[in-house]
């Protein structure tokens, strides 16, 4: 190698260790002692030098990186740190974004879930784990109902009043009518004088309980006004829906519609039925109308009166049978709606379907539900809490 090319090598050499030199120097003491660099003090740790101690991921970071070229750095000799949190409450559910894209406030430790499994959340974002439950029967009962004394529900091929002792956790079931395994029962209470009754269909047998005993789904002879149209004292067979409007008994028979003559609840004119699209799902009064819906949309009736009924579609899907509950308005949305809303899980989310005939689709920006046909729904605690049948 000529000699040019070693005196440039070795003033490059040079030149490196004057640098290293220097850098020596800076980190030594007033006695020419080095000082220790963080690594050293944290005992040989591989953690960067710009941290100072490992974050914690059980509710708290506790560093954060801070420049080191900073005069508050220099000041303080180390690193800087402060503490954010990391999880202190939560919105709730979204699992139509990538994981990666939930929205999460850094300072103030506020984030969606991708996921959650037994879990509850409080109004105020608290994220805790759900309250357990106690068996209370080992007999397995479906189309539950509260009328009041008494619970109704169906176990086999039976129709049972159910009592239940919460105190000596003992429940007492007694059968009261006859009906077809696996059915779904539908119920409707209505006063008729000083009794409380409740009329019940399940699309193959009908019938009315009072006091907890069940009597056929029947009326006298028509007393009224002078008609002309033909009254029927019992209802269209294959009622599978029914609800109650402005003194009228409303059933469903697959696509079709019927009214009861007024207050008279068991007196029904066949040939006045409403015909829609597809078959009922949902039937369901509110103050200012009835919520409909067939296989492919929902429908809202407004009107006072049966010939003043007017149809509106409200959604071009259609709810999941068995999921809609009427809810006391003033427990949703710190009192913001008056009066009976209705709650229901559609194909595209849970929906809120107003007094008023609104219709508020609640969580179809952040949730994607099983597909589903039929479900069970109840509001416990406030809470609109759904199953869903695949």
């Amino acid at each position: 190698m000529p000699a040019g090319d070693c005196r440039a090598e070795a003033t490059a050499t040079e030149g490196s260790q004057s640098k290293s030199t220097a850098t020596n120097r800076k980190r030594s003491d007033p006695v020419g002692q080095p000082k220790p660099s963080a690594r050293e003090k944290r005992g040989g740790s591989q953690v960067p030098d710009h941290l100072t101690t490992a974050p914690s991921f059980l509710g708290r970071a506790q560093d954060v990186v801070s420049p080191r070229s900073s005069a508050a750095t220099r000041c303080c000799g180390g690193a800087m740190s402060r503490t954010l949190p990391l999880l202190n409450a939560t919105t709730g559910l979204n699992n139509r974004v990538d994981p990666a894209r939930l929205a999460y406030d850094y300072k103030n430790g506020v984030s969606e879930l991708a996921a959650a499994v037994n879990c509850d959340i409080d109004d105020t974002g608290r994220l805790v784990r759900r309250r357990g439950r106690s068996l209370l029967s080992s007999s397995s009962f479906h189309s539950l109902f509260d009328a009041g004394a008494y619970l109704l529900g169906v176990s086999g091929s039976a129709l049972y009043t159910i009592i239940l002792d919460l105190a000596g956790a003992t429940v007492t079931a007694t059968a009261i009518a006859v009906v077809t395994a696996g059915a779904r029962v539908r119920y409707q209470a209505a006063a008729d004088g000083r009794d409380q009754r409740v009329y019940w269909v399940n699309g193959f047998e009908s019938g009315i309980v009072t006091n907890g005993a069940n009597a056929a789904y029947a009326g006298g002879a028509y007393v009224g006004p002078p008609i002309t149209r033909t009254i029927n004292t019992t209802p269209p067979y294959g009622a599978h829906l029914i609800t109650l409007y402005h003194g009228r008994m409303y059933l469903a028979v697959g696509n079709a519609l019927y009214p009861s003559e007024h207050l008279g609840f068991a007196w029904f004119d066949y040939e006045r039925a409403t015909l829609f699209d597809s078959r009922l799902r949902m039937l369901r009064a509110v103050a200012g109308g009835v919520w409909v819906s067939t296989e492919r949309r929902i429908v809202f009736l407004s009107g006072p009166t049966l010939t003043e009924l007017s149809p509106r579609v409200m959604a071009g899907y259609p709810a999941v049978e068995g999921t809609d509950v009427l809810v006391d308005g003033e427990t949703l949305g710190a009192g913001k709606f008056q009066g009976q809303q209705l709650l229901v899980t559609t194909s595209e989310g849970i929906c809120l379907c107003g007094a008023d005939g609104s219709f508020t689709p609640l969580t179809q920006e952040r949730l994607v539900l099983p597909s589903a046909r039929s479900g069970n729904a109840a509001v416990v605690d406030g809470k609109y809490i759904v199953n869903l049948d695949p």
